[in-house]
């Protein structure tokens, strides 16, 4: 049995020749996958064929390993010999098993970050799960004073924000059903303020003259946008790289525009097609909004990627 950690890369066996070293002999070697450690993934298969000359009475193989850089438990492969030829046979250790292990400063790392990552979900948790309605609306309506001294601009923001909190403490609580409640009543309710607000944004447009168009790619747009932006902002803050920013902005989009139109024009459709009916819906300028989303994302990508193979 030999024991390796993953980072090394490789681990190196050694094949000795005993009860004599006269003449040329050979001898098969290859490795055996088993469910713990797959070909390919955690180690590269091995079959090779080893060769002693004359006198010669020890060889030794390579055989290269897989780092996926992340943690994994222990795995397990072997290898064996077999097929002699020249006159030699097997001894009685004929088969090795390759244990692969973690680096212990990666798995001490890793194991501390989990252990924080569930306290802090269970705090969240804990903060967030709700036993009564009563207990949601007097959350809303109370200001509530965390680690830091409450601020004037705390005390603006719960005033004009009051009459929400208030609304939206109406969800079932997160102890019915195991949330299932909430979760489906709060999708009505996101549902419900998308209507109000784009409804609100036309009938501005209209009082101040602009086409639904424009109103659509400035107010509604900036307002669904902003949460992104403080969303990347914050992962550029976090990260080395500006990948989850750049991810966060198109995934967005990406959802938006072809999941949240696709998904109800395509019930639509099958709606209309079992009454016997034709759903058309007037694109507008859809076709082209997507074709200049598709090519802003293919460009960003782009640079994404020249940044990333110029400077490193």
């Amino acid at each position: 049995k030999i024991t390796v950690q993953e980072s090394r890369g490789f681990v190196v066996l050694d094949v000795s020749r005993r009860s004599g070293s006269d003449g040329k002999v050979s001898v098969m070697l290859r490795t055996i996958s088993t469910d713990s450690a797959l070909p390919g993934t955690d180690y590269l298969p091995l079959e090779t064929t080893l060769e002693f000359d004359h006198t010669e009475t020890s060889k030794s193989v390579k055989i290269e390993l897989v780092d996926q850089m992340e943690y994994q438990k222990l795995r397990t492969f072997s290898v064996e010999l077999l097929q002699t030829a020249g006159g030699c046979t097997l001894g009685t250790v004929s088969t090795a098993v390759i244990t692969i292990v973690e680096d212990d400063a990666v798995k001490t790392l890793i194991d501390k970050v989990v252990a924080m990552s569930d306290e802090r979900t269970g705090k969240i948790r804990e903060k967030m799960e709700t036993k009564t309605w009563g207990q949601q609306i007097k959350e809303a309506m109370t200001l509530e004073e965390d680690d830091e001294e409450l601020t004037n601009s705390d005390y603006f923001m719960h005033f004009i924000t009051m009459l929400w909190k208030v609304i939206f403490s109406t969800v079932p609580p997160t102890s019915y059903g195991d949330g299932w409640a909430t979760f489906v009543v709060a999708l009505m309710y996101i549902a419900l303020v998308t209507a109000l607000v784009a409804e609100l944004a036309s009938l501005f447009g209209c009082c101040v003259g602009l086409e639904d168009s424009v109103t659509a790619i400035t107010f509604v747009a900036l307002g669904t946008s902003l949460p992104d932006t403080l969303a990347s902002k914050t992962a550029i803050e976090e990260e080395e790289y500006a990948d989850a920013a750049i991810g966060n902005v198109m995934g967005s989009n990406s959802v938006n525009v072809f999941l949240g139109l696709g998904l109800p024009w395509t019930i639509a459709s099958i709606y209309k097609e079992i009454q016997g009916e034709t759903y058309i819906y007037p694109s507008a300028g859809l076709v082209f909004s997507v074709i200049v989303f598709i090519l802003c994302a293919l460009c960003g990508l782009c640079i994404l990627l020249v940044n990333r193979k110029l400077y490193g």
